[in-house]
């Protein structure tokens, strides 16, 4: 090593090593490959700064005491084609893991401890991922975060509790914690499209579920499991609350099915498993109806061979070991009214509206003995009477009934 008559900078020219701790004032220019063996210590934390124009190789774990800044906002980093990554972090096991300290194993791990009571109104977030497009974009997926598995032919095992998925959030508090007000939800998908840009050319949705082409699809698009919810779906004030459209692909496919099973059921007069509760304010306009049920008949051939059309079908089933008791059996529907109102045209339990076309009959029936309770056989010689049917029972047990006949002569 020799020491140039520019006093401060020494030149080494044939690759000698320090065995001392290397003491230096003025700036320190490498140009060459910098190798240390030991520690290091850099520097004014505030003053002086460390440049590096190479590729800087850590072979270590490296910890850093303060933040980490890569780019300014308004000039941030440049990618290319190239070079599409800022930061790029490959990572693999090369031998089976243990639960260890956290029991878990990730490329990236933020943990954001809050370490002072917070009385400001302020957003945090151990991470945050913000796509900030400022040119026109073409195709390709844009979003701010991105999550998924990629797997090859492997076996996943493990329980019927088993979580495998792209993304996965949770809420865990401690026993103790209190929640004043506002909102305390896994996932929240925030609108902050401004209402003057025009979103009627594309599908606008707060979440979607898609399968791509040739993939397997979905078995639930949403699912919830026993428990998992008091309410499983709640919905404000909107158009339209659920809204189903396209081709059902199965000949028994359903728009909507509710299945289940209450204990001890006991549903006052007005409710049902299902049930449907329309407040009316205002005037109103036009025909009003809390459920409509209809069937659009399209081209082909509808109901060959005496099959049912019906815009609504009810029923009861009862099992081999039931036991019914002192019950009336409404298989139809039970109808109420609780209007107070004097000056209405009338009550009346059903409305029939065939569009012009005459209707055949009132009831349409395999055998009117059975189905209608018709009993009689006219014998008391009244022109074409064929017997009589039970029109109504009052609840001390008096039959009322009709004369029916052949014909309407």
């Amino acid at each position: 090593m020799s020491k140039p008559t520019d006093v401060g900078h020494w030149h080494n020219d044939v690759g000698n090593a320090f065995g001392k701790n290397l003491y230096l004032t003025e700036n320190l220019t490498i140009d060459g490959t910098f190798a240390i063996n030991g520690s290091m210590t850099f520097g004014d934390a505030s003053a002086d700064t460390l440049t590096v124009t190479g590729t800087a190789t850590f072979s270590a774990a490296t910890q850093f005491s303060n933040t980490i800044t890569a780019g300014t906002q308004g000039s941030g980093l440049v990618t290319t084609t190239t070079n599409p990554f800022i930061i790029e972090i490959h990572a693999k096991p090369t031998s089976a893991l243990t639960a260890g300290a956290t029991g878990l194993s990730s490329c990236i791990r933020a943990r954001y401890e809050v370490g002072a009571a917070q009385t400001n109104q302020i957003s945090f977030s151990a991470i945050e991922g913000r796509l900030r497009p400022k040119y026109a974009m073409a195709d390709g997926l844009h979003c701010g975060i991105q999550g998924g598995i990629e797997a090859d032919a492997v076996a996943f095992t493990g329980t019927s509790t088993t979580q495998r998925c792209g993304g996965h959030f949770y809420l865990e508090m401690a026993t103790g914690t209190t929640i004043s007000s506002g909102f305390l939800t896994g996932v929240t998908i925030d609108s902050s499209v401004h209402g003057a840009v025009n979103v009627s050319s594309c599908t606008f949705a707060g979440l979607r579920i898609k399968t791509s082409s040739s993939k397997e699809i979905w078995t639930h698009g949403i699912y919830m499991g026993d428990n998992d919810a008091v309410t499983g779906i709640t919905i404000g004030a909107c158009t339209t609350g659920i809204a189903t459209s396209g081709t059902f692909t199965a000949a028994t496919g359903r728009a909507t099915k509710l299945t289940g099973s209450v204990a001890n059921a006991n549903y006052g007069d007005g409710y049902a498993f299902t049930e449907s509760e329309l407040s009316i304010t205002g005037t109103g306009a036009g025909h009003i109806a809390a459920f409509s049920s209809w069937i659009n008949i399209g081209e082909g051939t509808h109901g060959a061979g005496g099959e049912f059309l019906a815009a609504q079908t009810n029923g009861i089933r009862e099992a081999t070991g039931a036991t019914i008791t002192d019950a009336k059996i409404i298989f139809g529907m039970r109808m109420t009214h609780q209007c107070v109102d004097t000056d209405a045209f009338g009550y009346f339990p059903f409305s029939v509206n065939a569009s012009g076309n005459a209707t055949t009959a009132l009831f349409s029936v395999s055998a009117a003995a059975t189905n209608l309770g018709k009993s009689g056989d006219g014998t008391d010689n009244i022109g074409s009477k064929v017997g009589v049917v039970p029109l109504y029972k009052e609840d001390g047990g008096t039959i009322g009934y009709v004369n029916v006949y052949s014909s309407n002569g």
